[in-house]
C-alpha cells in the first residue's frame, strides 16, 4: 500500500512538473515569430545572470566519459571540470569578446569568417551529426538509467514525455523559451543534487574510510603508469573540455546572445566560479556517487529523497534536450538552409527553424528503442567518435583564432583527415576486435583508449593545418584576436 501511494505521488509530481515547465516555455514564445535574432539568439538581449544559469543547467547532464568507472573516472571527471574552467576563462575574457566582432549566429559561421572559406559548412554538418548520433544518445541513455534508478515510472514513457514537452516549447519559442525554462530547471536540479548528496552522505556505505580508500586507489593508479591513461588526462580530456566550453555551438550561442560584452564576461565568469565550487564537491562525494552508480548506496536512499532527485533528473534531461534541439536547428537553418537560400525572408527562416526542430524531436523519439537495445555498455563507440570530433574542432578553432597564416583548405583537410581517422578506429575496433588483428600498428590502434586516441588526433589535426597552410598558402585567416584588438 505504501509503495503504491509513493508511486502515485511520483506520477502526480511529474505531471505537475511537466505542465509547469510547458507553461513557462510557451509564455516566453510570443515574441519569436518572424525574427531569427529573437528565435535563435533571444534578440541578443541576455543579461549575465541568464547566461550563467542557463549554461550551468545545460552542463549537468552532458554524459561525457560516463563509461569510465573507479579512480580513473574520478581523475577524468575532475580534469574535465578544471580544464572547462580554464576554457571558460579564455572564452569570457579573450575569445568571446573577439568573436562578437563577427555578429555570428553559429560556431561555424565564426569559423568561416576566420578562415574566409567554406570550412564552416563542413564543421556544421559534423556538429549536427555529432549532436544527433552522440550527444542525444548519451543524454537519453543516462537519463533513462537515472529515471529507472530513482523511480518505478515507465522509463520509456517518462523519456518520451520529456522529449515532447521540451520539444513543444523549443519549437514555439526557440532560444528564449530554452533560456526561460532552464532558469527554473536549474533550481530543481540544485535541489535534486543537494538531496542526493545529503542522502548519500547519510547512508552507511558512505564513510570517511570510503573516501580515504578512494584517495588510496587514485594514488595507486597514478603510480601505475601502465594502467593510468596519462595521455588522456594531459591532452584528451582537456581537448573535450575545450570543445564543450570554448567551441560548442550551444555555449557560443550564449556569447552571441549577450546584451553586451560586459554581460557576456560576467555570465561566463559566473559559470567558471560555479564550476570551481563544483570541483570541490565532486572530489568530496565522487566515490559515494560511484557507489550509487553500481548500486551500493542508492537502494538505501529514503523515498522522498528519490522523489526530489527524480524531478532534478527530469530537469537535467529536458534542459539538455531543449538546448540540443535549438542548437541543431540553428546550425541547420543558418549554416545550411540560409546558404542555399540567401534571399529567404526572416519569417521563412524561423519556419525552417521550427520544422527542423520538429524533425530532431521526431528523431529523438525514434532513436529511443534502438538505444534500449544498445544499452549503456554500447555507448563507448559513440563517446569515442565525440572525442575525435572534439579534437578536430578544437584544433581548427584554436588555429583560426591564433594563427593568421592558417587557410581554409588546410582547415577542411584537417577536418576530413581527423574525422576519417577517428571513424576508421571505431569501425575497425567494432568489426574486428583485438583478437583478430595481427598487424602491430592496427593492434595498437584498436587497443588505444579512445581519449588517448583523441589526443593523438588533436596533434594530427594541428600538424595537417600547419603543413597544408605552409605548402598551399592563401590569404589566411583574419587572426580574430588580433583583429578584435585593433577595433
Amino acid at each position: 500500500m505504501g509503495h503504491e501511494f509513493i508511486f502515485q505521488i511520483d506520477r502526480i509530481a511529474v505531471v505537475v512538473y511537466f505542465f509547469s515547465i510547458l507553461v513557462i516555455g510557451l509564455s516566453a514564445s510570443k515574441d519569436a515569430d518572424g525574427d531569427t535574432l529573437r528565435y535563435f539568439l533571444s534578440g541578443r538581449n541576455l543579461r549575465w545572470g541568464s547566461i550563467g544559469i542557463s549554461l550551468i543547467a545545460a552542463d549537468v547532464l552532458c554524459g561525457h566519459i560516463m563509461g569510465e568507472k573507479g579512480p580513473f573516472a574520478a581523475a577524468m571527471a575532475v580534469d574535465l571540470e578544471l580544464m572547462g574552467i580554464l576554457g571558460l576563462i579564455f572564452l569570457g575574457w579573450r575569445a568571446g569578446p573577439a568573436l562578437t566582432y563577427f555578429n555570428s549566429f553559429t560556431t561555424n559561421d565564426s569559423l568561416e569568417r576566420m578562415y574566409g572559406g567554406k570550412v564552416g559548412a563542413y564543421v556544421s554538418l559534423l556538429f549536427i551529426a555529432t549532436y544527433l548520433l552522440v550527444r542525444l544518445s548519451l543524454v537519453l541513455l543516462l537519463g533513462a538509467f537515472l529515471i529507472g534508478y530513482f523511480s518505478d515510472l515507465d522509463t520509456g514513457a517518462a523519456i518520451a514525455a520529456a522529449i515532447l514537452v521540451s520539444g513543444i516549447y523549443s519549437i514555439a519559442g526557440g532560444f528564449s523559451a530554452v533560456i526561460s525554462t532552464q532558469i527554473v530547471q536549474a533550481v530543481f536540479m540544485l535541489l535534486g543534487f543537494a538531496a542526493l548528496v545529503i542522502g548519500i552522505v547519510m547512508t552507511p556505505s558512505f564513510a570517511g574510510m570510503h573516501v580515504l580508500g578512494a584517495a588510496a586507489a587514485i594514488g595507486h593508479a597514478g603510480r601505475s603508469s601502465s594502467s593510468f591513461p596519462w595521455l588522456a588526462i594531459v591532452v584528451g580530456i582537456p581537448v573535450v573540455a575545450l570543445w564543450l566550453w570554448l567551441t560548442d555551438q550551444y555555449v557560443l550561442q550564449h556569447v552571441f546572445s549577450a546584451r553586451s560584452k560586459r554581460d557576456m564576461k560576467r555570465g561566463i565568469t559566473f559559470v567558471a566560479v560555479a564550476k570551481t565550487l563544483a570541483v570541490g564537491t565532486l572530489l568530496a562525494v565522487f566515490l559515494g556517487m560511484h557507489s550509487l552508480y553500481i548500486g551500493e548506496a542508492g537502494g538505501s536512499l529514503p523515498s522522498f529523497v528519490k522523489g526530489i532527485v527524480l524531478i532534478g533528473v527530469l530537469s537535467a534531461i529536458m534542459s539538455s534536450l531543449s538546448g540540443l534541439f535549438n542548437s541543431t536547428s540553428a546550425l541547420f537553418t543558418m549554416d545550411i538552409y540560409r546558404r542555399r537560400k540567401p534571399q529567404a525572408e526572416e519569417r521563412k527562416l524561423v519556419l525552417v527553424g521550427r520544422l527542423s526542430t520538429m524533425v530532431v524531436v521526431l528523431i529523438s523519439l525514434l532513436w529511443m528503442p534502438l538505444l534500449g537495445l544498445i544499452g549503456w555498455k554500447g555507448s563507448e563507440p559513440l563517446q569515442s567518435l565525440l572525442a575525435c570530433f572534439a579534437a578536430v574542432v578544437v584544433a581548427v578553432f584554436l588555429t583560426g583564432v591564433f594563427w593568421k597564416r592558417a587557410t581554409s583548405v588546410a582547415a577542411v583537410t584537417a577536418v576530413v583527415v581527423g574525422i576519417a581517422s577517428g571513424a576508421f578506429r571505431v569501425i575497425f575496433e567494432e568489426l574486428s576486435g583485438p583478437w583478430q588483428v595481427r598487424n602491430g600498428i592496427l593492434l595498437w590502434l584498436v587497443k588505444t583508449q579512445y581519449l588517448n586516441f583523441a589526443a593523438i588526433d588533436f596533434f594530427i589535426s594541428l600538424a595537417v593545418i600547419v603543413l597544408a597552410s605552409l605548402f598551399f598558402p592563401s590569404n589566411g585567416t583574419v587572426g580574430v584576436l588580433q583583429e578584435a584588438q585593433r577595433n
